[in-house]
């Protein structure tokens, strides 16, 4: 077996004659992932929303090689950042938002040889940084336990960070996934369909269409302005490269295949959402709904017909990544608990204020607290009187608001698609009810 050999890439460039290497390795390691794609890494480093407000980086990939063949890779970047007003270097993952838990990339039985690749050239020939983060790892992550290193020269630390959610999609139909999933997730979604009901006639819409893409992205943006996540600056119209960003993931040739799917009530969109298909698994990008209506829990109707969509399509499994896995384990997920791996340079400035933290922490410890609830949405809706959410909110708010012109920009977007031949799939108001209501009150589980 031969020595493994890691080169730095530090340009775009140097890293495109690995194009076909990268994407079919990616395809036979342990997790094969959209977000370590070839295309994504590059639309993430032309797009990058932080990046582009400022926070200058330099490519840092790193390439795992066994002879000439590409065996195993890890992108990063490297930044020069200021603490208490003087500059440090910090190397961190390339993809470090709008992913599921980043990894090095590598054949099941070369990641733990890659992973020690990594480290000891990140450790021993890196040079211009005192602070290493690797947020996102998971227990199988090959980069989850660093090597042993001289506590006079670095410092390694772990700590909790977001963790993943993922659906596993095992069953025949959505009357058995509602019937596995929590009683009270199952009454919720029920009730609010009944809700909804009264107030008017539903209809679901979804398209994965190349040629639907940019118009159904303008679509859910025109309903995102409408949504907690607009006062909140935490929707995709929060900046205009984070638009850009999901524009060129619209563009055709994507592997991660996006999907537009909106809840209609009376022709009006009040609950909308973005995923992406890739290697049999969905992963859910983007939701939002509008918040005239949230009281009537269109967001939860909305969630049990994506499902229902990838049911019927044949997926293994529904990926909803991170953020709020208390509820998200309600509908079903399967939480995956994540760490952040740090290492310090003894002596840095970094090493300095995570010593002082960490002596903070001993001395007057903070209690942990667990909140079951969006504490950003709860930020935005306490400060907008009127308006409620979470299971505080009221059954339904009279009168709703007529959205006549938001009903008119979905009719005529759908009509043109069908016009250019588009394929939309559409479940109708009596579809709907049979998928959400069909369920007993003790049906048989998987």
């Amino acid at each position: 077996m031969e020595t493994v050999r890691v080169e730095a890439l530090r340009a775009w460039e140097d890293v495109a004659p690995l194009r076909e290497a990268i994407d079919a390795l990616n395809l036979r390691s342990r997790r094969p992932c959209p977000f370590s794609t070839f295309e994504y890494l590059e639309t993430f480093l032309a797009h990058d929303e932080y990046r582009s407000a400022g926070h200058p980086t330099q490519l840092l990939f790193l390439a795992a090689l066994e002879g000439e063949q590409l065996i195993g890779y890890l992108p990063l970047t490297k930044a020069r950042e200021r603490l208490w007003g003087l500059p440090f270097g910090r190397i961190g993952l390339l993809v470090s938002h709008d992913t599921d838990r980043p990894h090095l990339v590598a054949r099941t039985e070369d990641e733990a040889r890659c992973s020690r690749a990594f480290f000891e050239h990140l450790l021993e020939r890196e040079r211009g940084w005192s602070f290493l983060e690797l947020a996102l790892q998971d227990d199988a992550s090959g980069l989850n336990e660093p090597p042993k290193v001289s506590p006079l020269r670095f410092y390694v630390r772990r700590f909790e960070t977001m963790p993943n959610t993922s659906m596993p999609l095992p069953y025949t139909s959505t009357e058995r996934y509602l019937a596995a999933v929590s009683s009270s997730f199952r009454r919720n979604v029920q009730r609010a369909t009944r809700r909804l009901d009264t107030v008017g006639t539903l209809e679901f819409v979804r398209s994965d269409d190349d040629r639907a893409r940019w118009s159904l992205l303008e679509l859910y943006l025109d309903l995102e302005r409408r949504s907690w996540k607009a006062e909140a600056r935490a929707g995709i119209d929060r900046s205009p490269a984070r638009v850009d960003f999901f524009r060129a993931l619209a563009v055709p040739g994507q592997p991660l295949a996006l999907g537009f799917e909106f809840l209609l009530l009376d022709g009006v969109p009040v609950a909308g959402g973005i995923n992406g298909t890739f290697a049999g698994n969905r992963h859910g990008l983007e939701m939002s709904f509008d918040r005239a209506y949230d009281g009537l829990g269109p967001g939860n109707v909305f969630s049990v017909l994506s499902i229902d969509s990838a049911l019927r399509t044949g997926l293994r499994a529904y990926n909803v990544d991170g953020n709020y896995a208390y509820y998200k384990a309600r509908m079903g997920g399967v939480v995956t608990p994540t760490h952040a791996v740090q290492v310090y340079r003894v002596g840095s400035l970094p090493w300095l204020k995570a010593r002082a933290g960490a002596l903070r922490r001993r001395l007057r410890p903070a209690e942990v607290e667990h909140a079951d609830f969006n504490p950003d949405r709860r930020r935005v809706s306490a400060a907008s009187p009127g308006e409620a959410t979470g299971e505080d909110a009221p059954a339904w708010r009279t009168p709703l608001p007529p959205r006549l012109e938001e009903r008119e920009r979905a009719r005529q977007a759908f009509e043109a698609l069908a016009a250019q031949g588009v394929h939309l799939e559409r479940r109708s108001h009596a579809e709907i009810q049979q998928t959400v209501l069909a369920t007993q009150r003790t049906p048989e589980a998987v």
